[in-house]
């Protein structure tokens, strides 16, 4: 994964901003998509990307109206704002926007902390295992075991072991994990990460996300790990498709 400093971040911001004036408006969202990442990183100069005085409670973000149809702004240039609207970029003067629905104020509420309840979730992944008789190898493909319940078994008990969807119940002494604990369950594996709504890329939610399942995505639909915290303050563990989560580490 690419690693960038603060100076590079906004030398990097400002070439975009300039080649977004040249650009072809079938360039425009493509670029756009990339300048919101640099302002999700929050290493960016406030002078590169100050509020307007008209209309100041907008946001990039923001839910908006332009022309009785409903788009997201996506960017600033120049005193206008960059709003999508069904596909298509328009560069639009503030007053001739309506906001119709501001977008969440994640900044209000902190990142989740990894911690010891944290750990212990991810404990309780079904993980890669192997059915064994003996030292000899009976099953090794599409075999999954909650760890948690193998670490705590004893060698003689019996625990649920998932085998092609099905589930079945076999001794721990025959069941062997095939992924290694400093890789399922590693803490530095998970970044600080938000879930977007897919129609307008508007950020929703804080989350952690899966760093390596991330960089190993190659299209929309692979699946990435997450945990999210619920209504009540628990965390949970779940997997998402790649189109619903942006990272917030460069």
């Amino acid at each position: 994964m690419l690693k960038f400093n603060k100076k590079e971040l906004n030398l990097i911001y400002e070439g975009l901003i300039a080649l977004n004036n040249e650009a072809s408006e079938d360039k425009i969202s493509d670029i756009m998509k990339i300048i919101e990442k640099l302002l999700y990183t929050k290493k960016i100069k406030p002078e590169l990307y100050e509020t307007l005085n008209v209309n100041e409670d907008l946001q990039i973000l923001d839910k908006v109206k332009y022309n009785n149809n409903r788009g997201y702004i996506s960017g600033q240039i120049e005193g206008k704002w960059i709003v999508q609207v069904q596909g298509s970029t328009y560069l639009v003067d503030p007053k001739d926007l309506q906001e119709y629905r501001k977008k969440p104020d994640l900044t209000t509420k902190p990142h989740m902390k990894f911690d010891e309840k944290t750990q212990e979730l991810l404990f309780e992944q079904y993980v890669k295992c192997g059915v064994y008789h003996g030292n000899v190898p009976i099953r090794l493909n599409d075999c999954y075991v909650k760890y948690s319940q193998w670490d705590k078994a004893q060698p003689d008990q019996q625990i649920k072991v998932l085998i092609e969807g099905n589930a079945t119940f076999l001794s721990k002494s025959s069941i062997k994990i095939l992924e290694n604990i400093n890789d399922f369950a590693n803490e530095d594996n998970y970044i600080p990460g938000v879930l977007i709504d897919e129609t307008t890329e508007e950020a929703i939610e804080n989350i952690l996300l899966n760093a390596i399942d991330y960089a190993n995505v190659i299209g929309n639909a692979d699946s990435i790990r997450i945990i999210r915290e619920t209504p009540n303050g628990e965390q949970e563990m779940q997997t998402v498709p790649a189109s619903m989560v942006k990272t917030l580490a460069v």
